[in-house]
């Protein structure tokens, strides 16, 4: 009488679940992961992130700001880097600087239009006088110029936001913010002081406009943030008129990360904080503790630990790109920036390396990043600048139906569909060991075959992702276990749909 198999097969979904850095590695729901690193969790598989190219070289430093002057015909890209200001906006080495002489170029920047049709950039950075650029020139604004400012010196705002077509001015180190006239580029800025309304005291980081539906149809409501974490909220149009002007309430929330803290998303504004990215609209309706209310929730722990070693270094900023879908954060770190991207249909995270981005525009509907001394164009390619991208997953661990009992690894065949042949090593961890494999991959970027001079059954044919189904060894023991999935390639789409397990199961001991 034949023997009867002892193996098993069991299919897994790939962890769609997304990056999970919250609950406990033993607690995980089996489409999370642990170990999310270069892969973008989709609604239905888990993607390779696209890389990036060149844009615009020439910088003399690092490019700490990326600003998109937008009109009603184009869009016009300029990058700052150590004290100047470049036109970016071609594919090519930057020409001699548009501006320069400045103290530092971590600025804020808004664009206006006034009541007359013309359109401006508006540029601040706490130190040296307002810039606005007008589609032709930039202009150095002082009491004098066109446009002008009064009531306030330009190089004392460090900020700048526009609330219901008026232009609001944060003035660095205090609890001041000052507001120009309905609909005009300059003018005379006229104080509106915050001071008595916040109780910690501190300084005034931000302001933002917050459109929401207070019960009565869609108001506009303008944010004021500190840097204690204090927000006060008032609705109306006009600060000088007490019946278009009132308060709506002051808030507390974790303290701000950085000038560049507040994002538009989805008619909410995302705050980053210490604590986490919270939208505004649950963070004024919750106490502090009630971290499950951030987007960031799930992957809390790492936020807070990326807070505690770096909130003070530059670089801190979001970005909404509807093209993937994805929400992007950028984290720097003294090694190097990352970037946690939370896929805005499923609210599932993964993390980018690679990417050593100090800021983020979207200029032409793409993702752009300054690193040093160049402009790159992100999500545009599958490849980092012509190297290979790397990517880590560690699918949280199970028990796969037999708990308590050990198991004998012997295959696994992960389902990948790819237009190319990447190298992929597939391993198993077990009893949560986090350990990763010592195996190396191999990859050797190919060239598609040309019809009728590509050598059939020899050269790569490109065209439509395929299925890949290969068999891979193993030989890990455990009761529990998380797959690992490691991929080397270059110009190659990668979407992991599930992997097919073979194992034998034997006692508890």
């Amino acid at each position: 009488m034949a023997n009867k198999p002892t193996a098993k097969t069991i299919s897994i979904a790939a962890p769609v679940g997304g990056w999970n850095a919250r609950d406990p590695i033993a607690a995980m729901d089996e489409l999370d992961a642990p170990v999310m690193d270069n892969m973008f969790p989709s609604t239905t598989d888990v993607q390779l992130r696209k890389g990036y190219s060149v844009h615009a070289t020439g910088l003399p430093d690092i490019v700490e700001t990326l600003m998109v002057y937008s009109t009603f015909t184009g869009e016009t890209l300029f990058a700052a880097s150590s004290g100047a200001v470049y036109n970016a906006t071609a594919v090519t080495a930057v020409g001699t600087a548009a501006i320069t002489g400045l103290t530092n170029v971590q600025i804020q920047y808004a664009n206006f239009t006034d009541t007359t049709g013309n359109q401006y950039l508006h540029c601040v950075n706490g130190a040296d006088a307002m810039r606005v650029y007008n589609g032709t020139a930039w202009v150095t604004v002082s009491a004098s110029s066109s446009p002008g400012l009064t009531g306030v010196s330009g190089s004392d705002i460090i900020n700048i936001g526009i609330h219901v077509n008026r232009l609001w001015l944060v003035k660095k180190s205090t609890l001041s913010a000052y507001y120009l006239p309905s609909g005009a580029a300059g003018g005379a800025a006229t104080e509106f002081d915050l001071g008595p309304v916040f109780k910690l005291g501190g300084k005034l980081m931000t302001m933002g406009s917050w459109t929401i539906d207070a019960g009565e149809g869609m108001d506009d409501h303008a944010v004021f943030i500190t840097d204690k974490g204090e927000v006060a909220v008032y609705k109306g149009i006009d600060p000088s008129s007490a019946s278009t002007w009132v308060k709506v309430g002051t808030y507390r929330i974790a303290p701000p990360i950085g000038y560049r803290c507040l994002v538009k998303y989805a008619g909410d504004l995302i705050v980053i904080t210490t604590d986490g990215f919270y939208p505004l609209s649950k963070a004024l309706l919750s106490d502090r503790t009630n971290t499950a209310i951030a987007l960031s929730d799930k992957i809390r722990d790492a936020v807070k630990q990326a807070a505690e070693t770096s909130k003070a270094q530059f670089g801190w900023e979001a970005l909404f790109y509807p093209g993937a879908p994805f929400l992007l954060f950028n984290i720097p770190f003294a090694s190097g920036s990352h970037q946690y991207v939370m896929n805005t249909l499923t609210g599932a995270w993964g993390k980018f390396t690679g990417w050593d981005a100090n800021c983020f525009a979207l200029f032409g509907n793409q993702p752009y990043w300054g690193g040093d001394t160049k402009v790159y164009k992100g999500w545009d390619t599958y490849a980092d600048d012509g190297a290979n991208i790397t990517a880590n997953v560690l699918q949280a661990y199970q028990y796969f139906k037999a708990p308590g009992r050990v198991k004998h690894f012997k295959m696994a065949r992960p389902i990948i569909l790819t237009n190319g042949a990447p190298g992929i090593l597939m391993a198993m961890n077990v009893d949560y060991n986090a350990q990763e494999p010592t195996s190396s991959i191999t990859f050797t970027a190919s060239t598609a075959g040309v019809w009728d001079s590509g050598l059939w059954d020899s050269a790569t044919w490109g065209g439509d992702p395929s299925i890949k189904r290969d068999w891979q060894t193993l030989g890990a023991v455990g009761t529990a276990g998380g797959l690992r999935l490691k991929t080397v390639s270059r110009g190659v789409q990668i979407r992991w749909q599930a992997t097919d397990v073979v194992f034998e199961v034997g006692g508890v001991i």
